[in-house]
Order: structure tokens, then sequence, then C-alpha cells
């Protein structure tokens, strides 16, 4: 991310398609969940440090931890970038000596560096503390960032390598959670003990040795599929490292500078006020980080491939969600200043004017962040290096001819002005040189209106809201939150993401009604509470057709079952593949994936489910060969009235659909039996419609004749001595019940059944009844 927060750019490239998309939303969690703790640290961190010890100490500790996060980047020697980018490169080359040599070069180089610097700083603390920053009570927290400064580096690089297996989860649970949940419990602890800012500081060493050993223990264990030997590439990775150590300099100058420079000229009070403001504005931005963080081996996979088009879809819709996710946090913050910073306690109200100065220049921080990451990914690191070291020379000489003059304000403006105009250079660079959109659109613009929304709803209902700080921030951010709900979910989401967003639905209700214990009693009970037992005898043959073909789909997979018993038992992988290939896999993509809640799951996801549904399938037809049908467990049809309109068809007469059991259903067709027993089925009173048939048909692209013979055998009068039905005309002559005639000669598929046995037919595209047809209201389990 630039400006604001150092974000690793470097990943290996992910596998493919749904692989891609699954690992980017695990990482995104991932990462997301860390960096919300890691926030949440700090700023308790800073709240206990500032009631506990005063704004004084806050802006103490402040400048010892913005100058130990410069000398960790200036020890990394841009290691941390580099080690992602070349252990991923290395890795999808099957080169394991080179990545063990990458791993022992970007770990070892900078740790000893680290080691030889903290060495000076501890011998330099005195003359630091008392002529730069002419504060004596900086030596010993200088000495402790000293002792921190090798093991912090050593946690980095370790954790950047990581990284280059694609996998966040050593980096968040490490780096973004062990070790600020570590520190923060040092610091609560040295406070209520009645220790002071010695003790508080101490908190960095102890927590960043614990980490970095953590961080170790998992780089080893990752290293582990790695093939042995050792090859340095030292050229190749440490011109990369030495580019993207100016750049990560320059994005961290960014970020400290103004702490100490703060330091050097303000008092550390000054100094306190301001990195309290400035860290409620980094809050209000937490989201940025994690989600450029996931998209950066997605930008690298996309560019190595040439995929022009996948770049610019994955650069924005990061930009999308970082815009959405920060947006109304940062206009809940503006509107009510005064609660945010009164968490910090007393003395910290001028602060109120750096909220409002950062804010704009955070609102375009935003857009660009991702921006950074694209350049760096697809080989502009160099342009992006040159953009960040102007933005910090520019911030330097702001901060030091605006200080002076107006104090914190002046660091705030020179902040928001870094942000503002090197982000906007970025965006046009990102649009000139890799993508070929601009990243703000309608989306963007609608979020845009539902935050001031919700800012003026705030500014409206101001008198009305409590004065405690915590019951006026949280009633303040959920009238923001409810104005910019109410605006964006209707408006500001693209197709695609309400596509999901139903699918999301879906499977929060699916999970809510069959996974939850509790829910799913409570739902069997009132449902069997409904059913009544069957009264008479049903023929099979009209109890599937003409509504329900895709009964006939789970006789396949039993006949396969029957066929082929030696995969069953034992090679199930090969008897999936003879299932992957039959009408019931056609079935479960075209039929229950809609019911499960699983159209437009990556297909990993549908194919273990798949696998699911067909070990059922087995398990079901070998309990009915050794002990039969289970009357306990009946099938449940549905009785439709005549005239009652199923999918758009409507029949003369009273019809009986099958409504649950389906598979045991299809069990008793396989084995001849011509119809289903009242014992063996229950009656459901809801009366839901199910029409399959045009589905199924379209998926299996059924030809004329094998359409009509199945509307035959639910529809006609059986006659053994008469030739096949072969046309619409044929049927309607033989129907059991003439009544019929008239409603069929109204279905959509009479105008394309009607016509001659090769005329007009289309194998391939299909009629155009088959391509309109909707899915119907599904039950949430079907047997």
């Amino acid at each position: 991310m630039s400006g604001v927060v150092s974000t690793p750019t470097g990943g290996a490239p992910a596998s493919s398609g749904a692989a891609r998309t699954a690992g980017l939303g695990r990482d995104s969690g991932r990462t997301v969940i860390g960096t919300a703790v890691t926030t949440l640290c700090n700023f308790v961190l800073l709240a206990a440090i500032a009631r506990g010890l005063g704004n004084s100490a806050v802006g103490l500790f402040s400048i010892a931890f913005a100058l130990r996060a410069i000398l960790v980047l200036v020890c990394g020697l841009g290691m941390r970038v580099a080690l992602t980018k070349f252990v991923a490169g290395h890795r999808a080359r099957g080169d394991g000596e080179g990545l063990r040599g990458s791993v022992l070069l970007g770990v070892a180089l900078p740790t000893v560096c680290a080691t030889v610097l903290g060495g000076a700083l501890a011998l330099a603390a005195g003359p630091l503390a008392r002529e730069l920053f002419d504060n004596a009570a900086l030596v010993v927290p200088l000495r402790l960032v000293a002792l921190s400064l090798p093991f912090a580096v050593l946690m980095d690089t370790s954790l950047a390598a990581t990284q280059g297996f694609s996998s966040m989860r050593a980096y968040a649970g490490i780096g973004l959670t062990l070790e600020p949940l570590l520190r923060l419990g040092l610091v609560v602890a040295a406070i209520a003990a009645g220790a002071g800012l010695d003790a508080v500081t101490a908190s960095l060493p102890v927590a960043s040795a614990v980490a970095s050993m953590a961080a170790v223990v998992a780089l080893r264990r990752t290293m582990r599929r790695v093939s042995p030997g050792v090859r340095v590439p030292w050229g190749e990775l440490l011109r990369f490292a030495s580019v993207s150590w100016v750049a990560s300099l320059a994005t961290q100058g960014l970020l400290w500078a103004d702490v100490l420079i703060l330091g050097v000229l303000a008092s550390a009070e000054d100094v306190g006020v301001y990195q309290v403001a400035t860290r409620i504005v980094l809050a209000a931005m937490l989201m940025i980080t994690p989600l450029t963080t996931a998209m950066a081996p997605r930008v690298a996979h996309a560019h190595e491939l040439g995929d022009r088009r996948g770049l610019s879809e994955r650069y924005l819709g990061v930009v999308r969600w970082t815009w959405r996710l920060t947006v109304p946090l940062l206009v809940g913050v503006v509107v009510v200043p005064g609660a945010a910073l009164s968490a910090f306690g007393g003395d910290f109200e001028a602060g109120i004017v750096v909220i409002h100065v950062l804010a704009v220049g955070a609102v375009i921080e935003a857009l660009a962040a991702p921006s950074a990451v694209v350049l760096n990914q697809t080989g502009h690191n160099r342009l992006n290096m040159i953009i960040n070291v102007s933005a910090l020379v520019t911030n330097v000489v702001l901060n030091i001819v605006l200080v002076p003059r107006i104090g914190i304000v002046g660091a705030a403006i020179a902040w928001s002005v870094v942000l503002l105009v090197p982000g906007l250079v970025r965006i046009v660079a990102v649009r000139r040189l890799a993508v070929d959109r601009w990243p703000f659109g309608r989306p963007q613009a609608v979020s845009l209106a539902g935050a001031a929304l919700g800012g003026l709803a705030v500014l409206a209902v101001d008198d009305l809201l409590p004065s405690a700080w915590a019951l006026r921030l949280l009633l303040a951010g959920l009238i923001v939150l409810a104005c910019y709900l109410a605006v964006v979910l209707p408006f500001g989401l693209t197709r695609t993401e309400r596509r999901q967003l139903r699918y999301r639905g879906q499977m929060l209700k699916r999970t809510a009604a069959t996974r939850l214990p509790v829910l799913r009693k409570l739902r069997n009970r009132w449902h069997v509470r409904s059913l009544t037992l069957g009264s008479a005898r049903i023929e099979i043959e009209q109890l599937i057709s003409p509504f329900r073909y895709d009964v006939l789909a789970r006789v396949d997979i039993f006949r396969l079952i029957r066929d082929h018993p030696v995969p069953v038992e034992r090679d199930f992988p090969a008897f999936l593949e003879l299932a992957n290939a039959s009408r019931y896999r056609l079935w479960f993509d075209e039929v229950l994936s809609d019911v499960l809640a699983l159209r437009g799951a990556p297909p990993s996801v549908r194919d273990k489910v798949f696998e699911q549904m067909v070990m059922r399938g087995v398990q079901l037809y070998r309990s009915v060969e050794r002990h039969g049908f289970d009357r306990r467990h009946p099938v449940t049809v549905a009785l439709v009235p005549a005239g009652v309109s199923v999918g758009g068809r409507a029949l003369a007469e009273d019809r009986w659909i099958p409504m649950d059991g389906c598979h045991r259903l299809a069990l008793m067709y396989l084995s001849g039996r011509r119809c289903i027993e009242s014992s063996d089925y229950v009656i459901d009173p809801l009366d839901q419609r199910l029409y399959h048939t045009a589905r199924m048909a379209r998926a299996e692209r059924l030809a004329r004749e094998e359409l009509l013979g199945f509307f035959a055998a639910g529809l006609a009068e059986p006659d053994a001595g008469a030739p096949p039905i072969g046309s619409w005309e044929e049927l309607l002559d033989r129907l059991r019940n003439p009544a019929n005639r008239d409603p069929l000669e109204a279905w959509p598929e009479a105008a394309w059944l009607s016509r001659g046995s090769g005329e007009g037919q289309d194998a391939e595209s299909g009629p155009d009844w088959l391509e309109v047809d909707e899915p119907g209201e599904q039950r949430p389990v079907v047997g």
C-alpha cells in the first residue's frame, strides 16, 4: 500500500480458476482478521499508555516505535518484498536449490545487518536522546529498540519467505496476531503494575523475540517440502531487493518521518496528540492492507500469463472493496472526531483538525493503494520507487516548513498532500501501463453518496447523541452504516456481486435450515406434522412424467452401481469418473446446484458435494439390496389440481408430483415396479410444484423422439402392439385422458415437437423453449 502502511508485495502465482479465487478469499480473510487484530491492539495500546502515563509518554513511545519501524526497513535491505517474489518464482519453476539459496541469503543478511546496527544504536542512544530529541527520558527506550531490532528483522524476513508459498497463514497468525497481542499484553501488565515508560518499551524486544522464533519455526516447516541443495542467486536477488529497499524506505518514511520530525521540532506532548489522531485515521483504513496484500500474488500471476483482462478484474475488484470498506469508516470518524479522541483520555482535542485534514488524503489512498501493488507486480517497481521517493522528499520538506509555523496541523497537511498527489499519479500510471479502465465508476460513486448521506444524518441528530464517548461513537457508526447499506446494497453492487450475494445468502439459509441441529429438528418436526398418509396406489410412470424427467437421472446412477459392482467396491475414483459422465451429473449441475445453493461455487466445492451425493446413492442402493425398502422413509408427493400451472404448463386432470425421496422412487422404477403403494408415500399439502423436464432436456440436449417417449410414458394410453409415438399429434391422439389435449397444445414444447422427425431440428442449439425456461422454487432438501 502506498504512503500509509507497508504492504508486502510479492507472492507465488496461484494455480488456476476457482483455486485462485478460493485462495484469494482465504488469504484475504486471514489478513483482514490479522490486520483488524493489529489495528485494535495498537489502538488499545496507545489508549492504555495515554490513560496510564499521559500524552507525553504516548509521544515518547511513538518516537521510539517510529525509529524502530524505519530501522527495520533499513536493515531489511528490501528482502521483505524480494523474498516473497523470489520464493514464489523458484517454487513455480521447481527450482528447490534457488529457493533455498534465496531464503538463506534473504534471511541471514538482513539479520546480521540488524545486529550490527542495533549495537550501534545502543551505543549512540544517549547522544541521540539528549542532543537530537532533547529528552533524556528516551535513552532507555532507544536501547530497548536496539535490542529488539534483530528479532524484528528476523521475523519480517522469515514471514516474507513463507508468503512466497502462496499462504498468508504464518504472516497473519504470527506477524499480525501473535506479536501485537503479546506486545499489548506486556504493556497493559506493565501499566497495571505501576511501571513507567521504560517497562512499557520493554514490550518491543520481548514480543519480537517470541514472534521471531515462531516465524523461524513456521519457515522451517514450510521448507521441508523443498528439495535439498543450495544455490544462492546473489546478483538477481540483490538487484531486485535494492530497488524494493529504496521504495520500502520511502513508503515507511511517509508513515513515520513526520513523527520523528515532530519529535525534533515539537514537544513530546504534541507528538502524542498527533500520533493518536493519525492512529484513528489509520484505524479507519485497516481494510486496505489485507486486501492489497492478498491481491499481490494474483496480479503477478495474471501479468506472467499476459492476462490483461484478469489483471484488470483483480485490480478493479480490490479497488471497489478498499473504497467501500474505507469511506464509511472515514466518514464516521470525521463526523464525531471528539468521541474517537476521548477514548484516549483528555487533552487530545487538538487532534480534531488533524483528523479532518488527514481524511482528505485517506479518501484518495483508498483508491490509489492497489495501484502501488500493480506497479510493483507488473515490472514497474522502479517507477513506484521514484514516486515514493519523491513523495518522501516532499513530505520532509513540507514538515520542515510547516511544523515550526502551525505545529501538528502542518504535519497533517504535509501527509495529506503526499497521499493525494502521488496517489493520483499512481492511478494514472496504472491506467496507462497495466489496465484498461479507471478505478472509479458507478460503485464508487454510490458508495461515496451512501457514506455522505450517513455523515449528514449524524450531523442532523448530533445534539441528540449522548455525551459519553463510547455510546456517541457507537450510535454515530450505526447511523452511518444504516444509511450506507441502504444506498449501496440496492444501487452500488455490480451484477456479478449481486449474483455472489444471492449465492452466499442461499448458502447461509441452507446452512441454517439443514446444518444447525436445533433448527433442523424444529423444521422437520413442523413439516412432518403437515404430512398425511397415502390413500391409493399411484402409477410410477405418471408420477414421473411429464414434469419430473430428473428422476430418470437418479435411475442412471443406480443403474451404474448395479452394472459396475467392482469399481464401486474396489476403485471408487474410477466409478466416480463414470458418474461424472452420466445423466446424474447433468442433474446435479443443472438442478441440484440451485437447490443446494452451489451455483457459482468453485468447481472443487461442487465436485466434493457431488462425490458425497454419489456415496449416499451407493449406500442407499446397498441398503435396499440387503433389507428392502424402508417404509420409515416414504416418498413425499404433492397433488397438483387440474388446471394449476407447473412451470407454465398445466393439465386438465389432478396429478401427483414427487417432492422428496426421488432417489427411493428411482430405485423402485429400476426394480421394475409399476406402482407406488399407499404405504410407500406421504402427501405434502404445501403443494410445491417442481418442473425439471425442460432444464434436464436442455442439459442433455434430448432428441425429439426421446422427449416424446418420456411424455408418452405418463400421458398416453399404453398400447403394446402400436409403433412408438413419433410426433406430438400422435401423442395427442393417444392420450390417456383426452381432456388434456387442449392444455397440452398450449405447452411451449408443442411447436417444436409437432414438427416432422427431422424437420427444423437443431441438435446443437436446441429449441427456444429450453433456453428460456427458468427454475422454480426449490425445497432445501432433496432425497
